[in-house]
């Protein structure tokens, strides 16, 4: 049977002796430091005076007892400084759990390494948190609003955490240091950080596989859409029109010997019946792939593009590559349907002058780049459908999408694509 994952309560290790034990340990401590130190200082006042330890008649020397008096008293006042130097260090002795912080770190990442679900990993971080460290308090807040805390909220929380992973905020974790004898409890900073780091590579695993499934359901969802509207298109168009065609040829065919002007304009609407039907099996048939890459190959069809969305406000330049592999055919769709999207939006809503459309081979992969120098993209603007399905498109194959600003203004939109899919 493995550990459950989310201990019982807030899962922080109560022992009751530490409560005491602490408090007369210092007091021990200190009684001897002020032992100590008047010991030193009647001493030091025996030598400068001249004086010997010597009994009897032949030691000259008469107790003063104002000079006792302040001797007490300066080794009272340095018992001050010593407490507040002693207090945190015998608390730490005594509180404790005796894990160096890789072991801690080992636990925090064993515990996490358990199947856990996305809504539950905050919760499980903030419990192991306070079982492992033994903190009375942590809170752990996502980067989309989600809060998942462990232990009796604090009056204000002492210490906080950014999490980030490759420069993206993941959230923020707070927490109250253990206190004992009335002071906070010291934290190894080194382990901080490398909790921090282990807890932010957590998170933003669990990101992607959040976007993933979201990615993944999209791409299920377009494709139940696309066999919708084909089986829309071809019930409620193609069949309507081939069964007119069927009865006007049978009209024509039963008029060929009685009415011969009649069946010649059944035929004409016949004809005009058909042509139609073939106009919208095309129109389902570019649906489903843009006929430009039967016709003219992937780098006739964006020369064919970058053309079209060239005019007299817009200046569009193409860079292809002199060597021009084979590409399978969902990589040519998918290099095909992401520049024609990126430049409808520099053409409706960038207010560019120039844009330009880059294709390359980079490693084992392609390279797809979309520049303009336009207004760009506003920080707070939430992703389009578009956007959206640009991104789709490209790792649906296996491949990525950015979206970041052109410099030194505009918007930059790259897309990278594996040669074998």
């Amino acid at each position: 049977m493995g550990e459950s994952p989310l201990p019982a309560g807030d899962g922080r290790r109560v022992i009751p002796w530490r409560g005491f034990l602490p408090t007369l340990l210092l007091v021990l401590l200190l009684v001897g430091w002020w032992t100590l130190v008047y010991t030193f200082l009647v001493a030091g006042w025996w030598l400068l005076n001249g004086y010997s330890f010597q009994k009897g008649p032949g030691n000259p020397y008469q107790w003063n007892g104002l000079a006792d008096w302040i001797i007490m008293i300066l080794a009272l006042l340095s018992v001050w400084p010593a407490q507040r130097w002693l207090r945190p260090r015998v608390a730490l002795f005594v509180e404790d759990a005796g894990d160096d912080p890789y072991t801690a770190i080992s636990r925090v990442s064993a515990r996490l390494d358990t199947e856990l679900t996305a809504e539950a990993l905050p919760l499980a971080i903030a419990h192991s948190l306070t079982e492992i460290l033994n903190l009375p308090w942590v809170e752990l807040e996502t980067s989309e609003g989600s809060t998942a805390e462990s232990g009796p909220r604090p009056d204000e929380p002492l210490i906080t955490l950014p999490l980030q992973y490759n420069g993206r905020a993941l959230g923020e974790l707070r927490f109250a240091p253990r206190v004992v004898a009335g002071l906070p409890l010291p934290v190894d900073g080194q382990l901080l950080g490398d909790l921090a780091r282990q807890i932010s590579l957590a998170l933003y695993n669990n990101e992607l596989t959040a976007e993933l499934q979201e990615s993944r359901r999209r791409i299920i969802t377009a494709g139940e859409e696309g066999r919708r509207t084909l089986r829309r298109d071809l019930h409620d168009g193609l069949g309507p029109a081939l069964a007119t065609m069927t009865m006007q040829a049978e009209t024509a065919r039963e008029l060929l010997r009685d009415d011969p002007a009649a069946a010649d304009r059944a035929l004409a609407g016949l004809i005009d019946q058909a042509q139609a039907t073939v106009s919208e099996v095309r129109r389902i048939v570019h649906g489903l792939r843009p006929p430009a890459l039967d016709e003219l190959g992937l780098y006739g069809a964006l020369e064919v593009l970058a053309d079209g969305f060239a005019s007299p406000g817009l200046r569009v330049e193409l860079r292809l590559p002199k060597e021009r592999q084979t590409l399978s055919a969902a990589v040519e769709v998918a290099v095909y349907r992401i520049a024609q999207e990126a430049l409808t939006n520099v053409s409706r809503h960038a207010r560019a002058q120039t844009a330009t459309l880059a294709l390359w081979f980079e490693g084992d992969g392609l390279r797809l780049e979309v520049t303009d120098d336009g207004v760009g993209l506003s920080p707070d603007a939430e992703p389009g459908i578009g956007l959206a399905s640009m991104r789709d498109r490209a790792e649906g194959i296996g491949g990525t999408l950015t979206i970041l600003p052109n410099r030194p203004r505009g918007t930059c939109i790259t897309a990278r694509f594996p040669l074998e899919t």
